[in-house]
């Protein structure tokens, strides 16, 4: 709409220009019939010339034009990304608290698992705790702020996720072998439960890290 709009503004000023210049030739042609005859000589004589001329210039103007316009598609798409990246940004806060708050229940649950071991085997008739719930949106919250994000963001972004993905594959395999057979209890050494506790610590303090910049504060 705006490219129309620009070539209306180009348009009608030649237009107008045209029409005055038809008028004083209309006006000239019976007090100055020379002119007349001189302005047709130079039409007829450098016809080839003037041709070309208006070709290139109706060239350069449809060059112009789309230039333009791709200045300013460039400009909405830039535009677009960043109100996507400022978006993304806006509920980041809420992204963070959700997997702080998960790995934090999620401590707590391997904490109690840890308890429910004898030296390094599994208790037969141990409790298995349950596990919390996970929140599968903070997931498509963090992919959509990597796609808006700059590189070095990205990389911050990107392995929190991984970190996430990697950490709650494990815990859930773990859990649920555990509450399998229990031959397959004696298979989860306490070590495991440590390492799933340290990889849930990890993620916690890094999502802590990434608040003052979600808050706008850095």
């Amino acid at each position: 709409m705006a490219t129309e709009l620009d070539m209306r503004h180009r348009v009608v000023p030649l237009v107008l220009i045209g029409c005055v210049f038809l008028i004083m030739l209309g006006a000239w042609s019976t007090k100055y019939p020379y002119i007349i005859k001189a302005i047709g000589s130079f039409i007829y004589d450098f016809q080839t010339l003037i041709g070309a001329l208006l070709a290139l210039a109706g060239a350069w103007w449809g060059v112009s034009a789309i230039r333009k316009q791709i200045h300013q598609t460039e400009d909405l798409e830039r535009r677009r990304i960043s109100s996507k990246k400022e978006a993304a940004r806006a509920v980041l806060p809420l992204t963070l608290s959700s997997i702080t708050g998960y790995e934090r229940e999620l401590i707590g649950s391997l904490r109690m698992l840890h308890q429910q071991y004898n030296g390094q085997r599994f208790k037969p008739d141990a409790i298995v705790p349950s596990l919390p719930d996970f929140p599968y949106d903070v997931i498509s919250s963090l992919k959509e702020t990597i796609e808006f994000s700059t590189s070095v963001e990205v990389e911050i972004f990107a392995r929190l996720l991984s970190n996430i993905q990697v950490c709650e594959a494990r815990v859930r395999s773990m859990f649920s072998s555990i509450e399998g057979s229990p031959h397959s209890r004696r298979s989860e050494l306490r070590a495991n439960v440590e390492e799933y506790m340290l990889n849930a610590m990890v993620i916690h303090k890094r999502a802590e890290s990434i608040f003052d910049y979600a808050r706008r504060e850095t």
